[in-house]
């Protein structure tokens, strides 16, 4: 709604305090505003989406307490491009989503952490929930009033796993087409999607669906902790587009699949490119 980007990153100048800036664009400049720490602590692999709904910012973080998994929420203010101006940016109370322990860290990725689903009002959040057995890849819904979060359930109650496998090299796709969001991920073996619906007080119970696997050994190395999103949803023709390693074929590819209705399993296509 105030035309800008909003950025979270870790301050290495500052203790690697969470920290948000907001920015205004005139033709290719950018005018940024001051920054706002949102945690006095070192963290880690932040995600942050808008909330076109209740238009708030919200971010996803890997915080203090073991790596405990993290969302906090704010409203941004028509002043916040002004590096003079430091109370535009109003955060609300930090959510714990999901704790850790001593020697069992919670683990995620930046890229693939949160993704807002308008048509639930709801973020999900993934990440790896190290004291749980197997380490398995785990979501929770997250809704928001004002800027209060709530998450699918307490701090220590572990999420809906995605996953067994301990791994968490993960990204999420909102589908307008169907209305819900697709986890894809490297379960150890190969890529995979599945289809999250959502359902229950505000849209926080997650059901996970069948997983459409791509036809070959394959893995999300190719963008491993910084190498950016690995799927993005191309809404003219109605497709996730996913970039992978093909071990197979010892290549980097661009793939897609496709969801033919909110109750369908992925199905990967069959035509691939190539990467040097």
């Amino acid at each position: 709604d105030r035309n800008f980007i909003v950025v979270a990153y870790r301050d290495g100048d500052n203790s690697n305090y969470g920290t948000v800036r907001a920015a205004s664009i005139s033709g290719t400049t950018l005018t940024w505003g001051a920054e706002y720490v949102f945690a006095s602590h070192s963290c880690s692999n932040m995600g942050i989406v808008y909330n076109t709904s209740d238009d708030v910012i919200m971010v996803g973080f890997a915080g203090s307490g073991y790596n405990t998994i993290k969302v906090i929420a704010a409203t941004v203010g028509a002043a916040a491009n002004d590096p003079s101006d430091t109370d535009d940016i109003a955060f609300g109370s930090v959510l714990d989503v999901q704790t850790g322990s001593s020697g069992n860290y919670n683990a995620s990725v930046g890229y693939g952490m949160l993704e807002y689903n308008p048509t639930y009002n709801t973020a999900t959040i993934c990440y790896q929930y190290k004291v749980a057995t197997s380490d398995p890849l785990t979501v929770k819904a997250i809704s928001v009033s004002g800027t209060t979060c709530t998450a699918t359930s307490v701090h220590d109650t572990a999420g809906v796993e995605i996953d067994t496998t301990a791994i968490e090299l993960c990204g999420q796709s909102y589908d307008p087409d169907i209305g819900k969001t697709v986890i894809v991920y490297d379960n150890d073996s190969v890529m995979t999607a599945k289809v999250l619906t959502q359902s229950g007080t505000g849209n926080r119970t997650i059901a996970v669906g069948t997983g459409g696997a791509y036809d070959a050994n394959s893995s999300a190395t190719l963008t491993e902790y910084y190498g950016g999103m690995l799927v993005a949803y191309d809404t003219d023709a109605n497709r996730h587009h996913v970039v992978f390693y093909d071990d197979d074929a010892s290549a980097f590819k661009l793939n897609y699949f496709t969801i033919a209705d909110a109750s369908a399993t992925p199905d990967w296509s069959d035509e691939a490119n190539a990467g040097t």
